[in-house]
């Protein structure tokens, strides 16, 4: 493993993932001044030995817990002989703070600027395991300027396909509140919906109580039974109130919720990670 620095991002390399998550898990799970460095490149290479004959991925890393379950998921499903990059910040101090400001054009230069290292360090595909940075302002400064040679495959994109396969008709979207009082996921899914159709929570106390657990909990790794079933119970309401017949897991941590609690979902659930992670593996295959 090797380590370089200039300015104030932090690049190393590595061999295998499970050494890159260590590292990543010892910096950013709990941010702290005195060791960890506010924006980091990993490349993680496992076949250094020999070129690998799938595309390289970027991945523009958001929350600590979300980007690590990507990497770990993509890993896995590209048989581990891909090629992957990560450029990350302390959520915090920027996207997080950002967010809660309303700040989206310091959002979206995160987003662009993190696009651009990865693709100065060779990604071919570009993806974001993130839910809430789709929304239009953080998004659209990437997709106006797009790096040269790159892809970008959307999250939400993948997840209205998933819908479709699933036959869902009514998707409840739960997530953080940017995401689920924003217009980026049903106007994707009427879009391309083809009769699928996103729902987003009518109750007010119901946004804020599943945003709250997920700012104040889950994106610090700490995830309990009770947040899985409040989760369900407003499920249970969107079913009674508004029909749905389906919940998109559309913040990256709620699928990890349900995974390491044990509680079921009500719904039936689409797993935006996995979402995801099909539609890069599919691109990353097929290029």
């Amino acid at each position: 493993m090797n380590r370089h620095q200039h300015d104030s991002l932090v690049v190393r390399d590595f061999t295998t993932v499970e050494d890159a998550c260590s590292w990543y898990e010892a910096h950013f799970e709990q941010p702290s001044e005195a060791k960890a460095p506010s924006t980091a490149l990993l490349r993680i290479d496992p076949a250094q030995t020999s070129p690998s004959a799938l595309s390289s991925i970027g991945i523009i890393g958001v929350s600590y817990p979300a980007t690590r379950d990507f990497l770990c998921r993509i890993a896995e499903a590209t048989g581990d002989h891909g090629r992957y990059l990560v450029h990350t910040r302390d959520f915090y101090s920027c996207y997080g703070r950002a967010q809660a400001a309303g700040d989206w054009r310091s959002v979206g230069r995160y987003v662009r600027d993190s696009a651009e290292e990865l693709a100065t360090a060779g990604a071919e595909i570009l993806c974001m395991p993130a839910n809430t940075t789709h929304k239009a302002e953080a998004i659209e400064p990437l997709m106006k300027h797009l790096p040269v040679n790159t892809v970008f495959i959307s999250m939400i994109e993948a997840v209205v396909d998933s819908a479709i396969q699933k036959d869902c008709r009514k998707v409840a979207i739960l997530g953080t509140e940017f995401t689920m009082q924003s217009s980026f996921y049903p106007d994707a899914f009427a879009a391309r919906g083809k009769g699928a159709e996103a729902i987003l929570p009518a109750r007010c106390e119901d946004i804020q109580a599943i945003s709250n657990a997920i700012f104040t909990r889950m994106l610090k790794n700490v995830w309990m039974e009770e947040d899985a079933l409040m989760c369900n119970a407003v499920m249970e309401r969107m079913a009674n109130e508004q029909q749905a017949d389906s919940v998109a897991l559309a913040c990256t941590e709620l699928p990890m919720l349900y995974a390491n609690t044990g509680v079921a979902s009500l719904l039936p659930a689409i797993d935006t990670t996995q979402a995801l992670t099909l539609a890069v593996a599919e691109a990353c295959m097929a290029t």
